[in-house]
């Protein structure tokens, strides 16, 4: 007898868990039911857009990469070369007023160059000692730059490797937050544009996003004379920005 009672309790609390589990489950898919339903609706009712801005202003940075690259049958005698143009080149850098926080070294290596005969025999080989320099020059100091690729390579340096016109950080984050702006109002207009044209009203923001941000520098070219400075003809930097706009309509 107790044993049978046992097992209708065992029953019952199963039957009861049961339904417990169903209120559950159900109770879940009228949520999910009503989020899909929800979702759908601001899906019909959201207007999309994308907005954006760009300009084009002036430098207020120059960015130099030049080389020394050095060769010898002879490692150390590559190397000791090599570190002797460098000392010079920042000698002359630092004669025109460059401090050494806008000089910094990008790359410094050495490698074997081997030569071989018509036979694919290895007749000889070298060594190439190559160090790599990036020089700032920000605001003022820009008007020197013919000066610095002159005496750059006056010290020996033979590597020219680019010459570009950009940006400060500060500044950049400046122009950014102009950009935004313009690109949120590009957008507000076009909304307006395709509300009005389609008989519906904007009544809000559902979403916005910032998509994308570029800057491009300019890089000139420059013909080096020797015997005058350097001619540098700088450009415009550009820069656009786009942002995509989830308006709310009615």
């Amino acid at each position: 007898m107790a044993k049978e009672k046992t097992i209708e309790k065992y029953e019952g609390f199963v039957k009861r868990l049961d339904i417990n589990l169903l209120v559950i489950i159900i109770g879940f898919l009228a949520l999910a039911f009503l989020l899909t339903s929800n979702q759908q609706q601001q899906q019909q009712n959201t207007l999309n857009v994308m907005g954006s801005a760009s300009m084009q202003v002036a430098p207020d940075k120059i960015t130099i990469l030049f080389s020394a690259q050095t060769e010898s049958v002879s490692a150390s005698d590559a190397l000791r070369e090599n570190s002797r143009i460098i000392s010079n080149a920042l000698n002359s850098l630092h004669s025109l007023g460059i401090a050494n926080d806008s000089i910094s070294t990008v790359s410094y290596y050495i490698y074997i160059q081997p030569y071989y005969n018509k036979d694919g025999v290895l007749v000889n080989k070298t060594y190439i000692a190559v160090q790599s320099i990036k020089v700032e020059l920000k605001d003022q100091q820009m008007q020197k730059v013919g000066s610095v690729i002159d005496s750059i390579v006056n010290s020996g340096v033979n590597r020219i490797d680019s010459i570009s016109f950009g940006l400060k950080q500060e500044t950049e984050e400046s122009l950014k937050m102009q950009l935004l702006s313009k690109a949120v109002e590009d957008a507000k207009q076009k909304a307006e544009t395709i509300a009005s044209a389609s008989g519906t009203k904007i009544i809000g923001i559902y979403q916005i996003n910032e998509n994308s941000f570029s800057t491009y520098p300019r890089y000139p070219t420059y013909n080096y004379i020797g015997t005058e400075e350097t001619p540098i003809i700088p450009g415009n930097v550009s820069l656009s920005l786009s942002v995509s706009v989830s308006y709310k309509i009615t």
